[in-house]
């Protein structure tokens, strides 16, 4: 089997999707006390699911059968986590296909336990001790796969968690398995530890460890060649790469190549401006940010209602009122405000982009200089849409004093904008209806980020 290396940091998660404990740099790993060789285990393309964690294998189940299931997939050494999203679907649905397979893996210390069974290996390291070893057989009599020729774009999956998607899920092997440790040379003398007949172990120091899925199930599902209920366990996934974009580790993902910043000489996407990389402080510590584009002007209601047109967007669910921008005719200009947080990120991932970090924000508004405001130090209304609360916003880029040196406009007043906030987001530069001019300095903050007409965004690389 081809294997697929991903070296990015790890984001641990369990199949619910509650994420990271953190460990000490200085704390080995389970695999490296154990011994085992991390730099050689790679990331599966079709990982195995046998050492997972059976909720988990559960909860596939049941989410293959309600849309395209989307995943968070990432490995590094011998830490490999598959996470599913349940608040992330695609439309479409699996087929069932025959399949015939039996398999039998084996793992007699920790370098062939994490080079079999990376998903769940840890888990199971204490088993490999004093000449015992591990065992798994397995029956697969099917696959549940999206058509040969599908293709799911980022801009086509629905729900809060699809930012963190790496993949989705185009193949699911179905059937039965058990699991068994024991004495290795007891292993090495069974025909099978799952199959008619093999339910009770015949080893006094065998250890069942996992069993899902009946073996009769399995042979009449072989036979029949159709879906057995009894023997539909999903052991082994297919992934697709969802347009090329794979995870940073920061628990977003990437944009691709062509539209990410580099360190070197780039040329960023048509209407986007590059920001050089800087140090900033917040918070009382330094934090380094690297070079990215940045979208010039806020995104406008004409081309938030393009991408509905193209069908890669969504009409707003928040119903019009006043100020709102979304198909008014005369605000097509206007920055595109009135929009949930997921319908602006669904908008950037349909350009292969993102909402900007907030540290993005605040190093394009201040620059690395540490400007009072994106224009400079001096409180200028000429620079800046605010003090507008009875007429509401203004067309983008229309303060075109309020520029900075880059050439981005408006990333103080007119809309506050999305940004996103470690594992949250917040709002940055104030909006049309502030009076105050610190309401205006990029180092403000707003919490709330419900769809308003006072909130709006614009798209980054990262």
């Amino acid at each position: 089997m081809r294997t697929l290396c991903i070296p990015i940091l790890l984001v641990l998660a369990t199949a619910c999707g509650v994420s990271n404990p953190t460990t000490k740099a200085s704390t080995p790993t389970l695999a490296e006390s154990m011994g085992s060789r991390c730099d050689g285990v790679k990331a599966q393309e079709a990982p195995d699911l046998m050492a997972w964690d059976s909720a988990a294998r559960a909860n596939l189940d049941r989410l293959r059968k309600q849309g395209v299931v989307a995943v968070r997939y990432e490995g590094k050494g011998c830490e490999v986590k598959l996470e599913l999203l349940p608040n992330c679907k695609g439309s479409g649905s699996y087929r069932f296909s025959p399949y015939s397979a039996r398999e039998t893996k084996k793992a007699r210390d920790a370098n062939e336990l994490f080079a079999t069974l990376p998903l769940g290996a840890n888990s199971l390291g204490g088993k490999l001790q004093q000449g015992r070893g591990l065992r798994t057989d397995s029956i697969l009599v099917g696959t549940d796969a999206l058509k040969a020729d599908a293709r799911v774009t980022r801009s086509s999956l629905r729900g809060p968690d699809c930012p963190r998607a790496t993949h989705v899920i185009s193949t699911v092997y179905l059937g039965g398995f058990a699991m068994e440790a024991d004495e290795v040379k007891s292993l090495e003398g069974k025909a099978t530890v799952f199959g008619v007949g093999a339910g009770a172990s015949t080893s006094s120091s065998a250890e069942s460890l996992a069993r899902e899925g009946d073996p009769a199930a399995c042979e009449e599902a072989l036979s029949s060649g159709k879906e057995n209920p009894l023997c539909s366990v999903p052991l082994r996934v297919g992934l697709l790469a969802l347009d090329g974009l794979a995870s940073d580790g920061s628990g977003v993902a990437t944009v691709p190549a062509e539209n990410r910043a580099s360190t070197g000489p780039v040329t960023c996407p048509e209407g986007m401006s590059r920001v050089e990389g800087g140090s900033l402080l917040m918070d009382d510590r330094k934090v380094e940010v690297g070079a990215f584009c940045m979208d010039r002007t806020e995104v406008t209601a004409a081309a938030y209602a393009a991408c509905i047109d193209q069908k890669k967007c969504e009409a707003p669910a928040t119903k019009p009122r006043e100020f709102c921008t979304y198909r008014q005719a005369g605000k097509e200009q206007h920055p595109m405000n009135c929009v949930t947080l997921d319908e602006a990120r669904i908008f950037c991932q349909s350009r292969g982009l993102l909402l900007p970090t907030e540290q993005q924000a605040e190093l394009a508004a201040r620059g690395r200089q540490g400007r009072k405001f994106p224009w400079g130090e001096q409180e200028e209304a000429s620079r800046v849409c605010f003090n507008r609360d009875k007429e509401g916003t203004c067309a983008v880029g229309s303060v075109a004093a309020g520029a900075t040196p880059e050439g981005l406009l408006d990333l103080s007043g007119n809309v506050a904008e999305l940004v996103e906030s470690g594992r949250g987001y917040k709002t940055f530069g104030g909006d049309y209806s502030d009076r105050k001019w610190k309401d205006m300095n990029p180092q403000e903050r707003g919490s709330s980020t419900s769809a308003s007409p006072k909130i709006g965004f614009r798209c980054a690389t990262r």
